[in-house]
């Protein structure tokens, strides 16, 4: 196992031990944060070559394994940390450490086949989700019990069935075809009766011809009238 010390800006390697390459889910690294780093949202980062892993700790995390994909050489390991709670962009960085990994006597091709290390995207995801869930809880029958319930759990659970209900008579009430049909009559009352007036008979004889031919009319007798 190795142990490490993150204060301010630096890694402390405070216990180490040989790392060889083809293990799975075997080294284990366990780290210590001091200050501000204890609240923050934490990722430990390993790079090498031109890949990176990352794993994420979150804010109470404090232990991972070490990335099966690194092989023999070197690997740099940083951790970087964002505080979730402030109200402004603040992110915490480290100065790497070197990782010398040492060929194993392992030979053969890998099987099981080591395998990978999820994305930081999925891993988000991930820590989400847990605390979406949360840890399990007290169920309401023993919340009940707190708050001075006495009896059984099936008691409990018997008493939260209300008493059956009373299915209302509907015979007495009109049928939706009859209701569109009192509407229907109504509204064509009301509009005979918005149209009914003294000269209603007349003024429905008036056709846009005969508007025409008595518009003519005016017109012939405002010409003779000048004329004369």
């Amino acid at each position: 196992m190795w142990k490490f010390l993150v204060k301010n800006q630096s890694i402390e390697v405070l216990e180490r031990e040989v790392l060889a390459d083809h293990q799975i889910q075997y080294v284990q690294f366990k780290f210590a944060f001091d200050g501000d780093w204890r609240r923050f949202h934490k990722v430990v980062q390993f790079t090498q070559c031109d890949e990176t892993y990352n794993i994420v700790l979150g804010t109470d995390g404090t232990s991972l394994y070490l990335p099966a994909e690194l092989h023999v050489g070197a690997a740099k390991m940083s951790v970087f940390g964002y505080d979730t709670e402030s109200d402004t962009t603040v992110r915490a960085t480290t100065v790497p450490v070197t990782l010398n990994i040492r060929p194993s006597g392992f030979v053969g091709d890998d099987d099981p086949p080591i395998p990978p290390t999820a994305d930081l995207y999925a891993q988000l995801l991930k820590k989400i989700e847990e605390v979406g869930h949360g840890a399990d809880g007290k169920s309401a029958y023993e919340i009940a019990v707190e708050h001075g319930y006495v009896g059984t759990e099936e008691e409990w659970l018997a008493s939260l069935k209300g008493e059956p209900g009373e299915t209302p008579d509907m015979s007495e009430y009109p049928k939706t075809s009859e209701v569109t049909t009192i509407v229907e009559r109504e509204i064509e009352a009301a509009t005979g009766d918005f149209h009914s007036h003294a000269n209603k008979t007349t003024l429905d004889r008036l056709t846009p011809e005969l508007m025409q031919e008595l518009s003519g009319l005016q017109q012939f007798e405002d010409r003779t009238q000048y004329e004369i």
